[in-house]
């Protein structure tokens, strides 16, 4: 019963398309800023970006550890509420529904998802990957070294993706920044993170057309998807560390100039 009060106190909140909204353009505005002053930078000091087209054998290969990654991704985030509430079954009704706004306030329209999904897919990629990848990790690759550059870029990329993926952030920053290694192509880590994206944006946005849900709903609805998140957790991890192990640079020095 408490826990249903919780719930419903912290679901105290605006309506879901107002939310959605709201925070989409606030995210959108800070980003659509900040681009133009990091291209204008690089445009200044006649810095290249890197942004090539991609080459078609390996846009196949990133697409397929983009899906993998976005598998690892959606079954820590199921696979962790579900421990969140075996362990505090209280607290965990109540951040579930604060911090799933989507699910529990109320059902957003396709033309409210449009504004997300340009931040989710196009805006917030981009941003990240040039922040992450071509100035924290190039940067730190160039003075200490690509592992060296890759693992705190990425822990890094973790921090700002804490919520309930840590474990996936960190192994998509991990990967991406590989994969930017191979050929110093940004269009590469770009595509991967759209990828990533794309297919989580998509399945979070097919459950959240059904909402609003009740706190015992979404608890039901978690533990439903336990296995598929298990399945997705073992298998995109998997996939994620193979990669990892297969691409991992021997050299602690760059192959290429920078």
């Amino acid at each position: 019963m408490r826990s249903q009060e919780a719930a419903r106190e912290w679901a105290r909140v605006p309506p879901a398309s107002v939310v959605l909204l709201v925070y989409a353009l606030g995210q959108l505005v800070t980003e659509l800023l900040a681009l133009p002053i990091l291209v204008i930078w690089f445009w200044r000091k006649h810095v290249s970006l890197g942004l090539y087209a991609p080459l078609l054998r390996r846009s196949l290969r990133i697409v397929f550890l983009g899906i993998a990654l976005a598998a690892l991704r959606g079954g820590e985030s199921v696979v962790t509420f579900c421990a969140l509430w075996w362990i505090f079954p209280e607290r965990a009704a109540g951040w579930y529904f604060a911090d799933s706004g989507w699910f529990s306030l109320g059902a957003p329209t396709i033309a409210h998802l449009a504004l997300p999904f340009i931040l989710v897919v196009i805006s917030g990629p981009l941003f990240e990957e040039i922040v992450f990848r071509r100035c924290a990790f190039a940067w730190m690759a160039a003075r200490w070294g690509v592992r060296f550059g890759a693992i705190v870029s990425s822990v890094l990329f973790a921090a700002v993706h804490v919520g309930t993926i840590p474990v996936a952030a960190f192994g998509f920053g991990l990967v991406a920044c590989l994969i930017y290694y191979e050929d110093w192509n940004l269009s590469d880590p770009l595509l991967l993170h759209a990828t990533t994206n794309v297919v989580s944006f998509a399945v979070t946005a097919g459950l959240a057309l059904r909402a609003p849900y009740s706190v015992d709903e979404l608890v039901d609805l978690n533990r439903s998807l336990l296995y598929p998140g298990l399945l997705g957790l073992l298998l995109g991890g998997g996939i994620v560390t193979v990669a990892l192990i297969r691409e991992w640079p021997r050299a602690r020095g760059l192959r290429d100039a920078v």
